[in-house]
């Protein structure tokens, strides 16, 4: 149960604001530097990927290979160890919101996602060598 409520929090927190995102975008109303917009989008399309990975786990469904997971991991860690040092979107978001805002919204998106981390490891253990 545990899993599949955090599946369904997570996609629905990538998926549900992604038209909305793309309306702003073309509409105008966001008016955040272009690389910041770049970063959001590359940002939810990593992040769906390891949906998929989510989802296989759930399913018990082999998808792609255990190889492929792991890697998408690690640079999952790679890329949020680089992303508090160089992200763009970081750096505009902690120019609008106070230093307090900006650290607890970290703290509940690493939350948030870490479900799938763990649910992605497990999917790459179990996969068939």
């Amino acid at each position: 149960m545990f899993w599949t409520l955090s599946f369904w929090i997570i996609a629905a927190l990538l998926i549900l604001p992604f038209p909305v995102k793309i309306y702003e975008y073309i509409s105008g109303r966001d008016n955040s530097p272009l690389i910041v917009k770049i970063e959001e989008m590359v940002n939810a399309l990593f992040m769906l990927v390891g949906l998929c990975g989510f989802y296989g786990f759930l399913q018990q469904t082999p998808l792609l290979f255990a190889e492929f997971w792991y890697a998408w991991l690690a640079l999952y860690v790679i890329i949020s160890l680089l992303s508090l040092r160089y992200s763009p979107k970081l750096k505009y978001s902690a120019k609008l919101n106070s230093r307090r805002f900006h650290t607890i919204s970290m703290a509940l998106g690493i939350l948030l996602y870490t479900p799938m981390l763990i649910a992605v490891f497990y999917y790459a253990q179990q996969m068939p060598n």
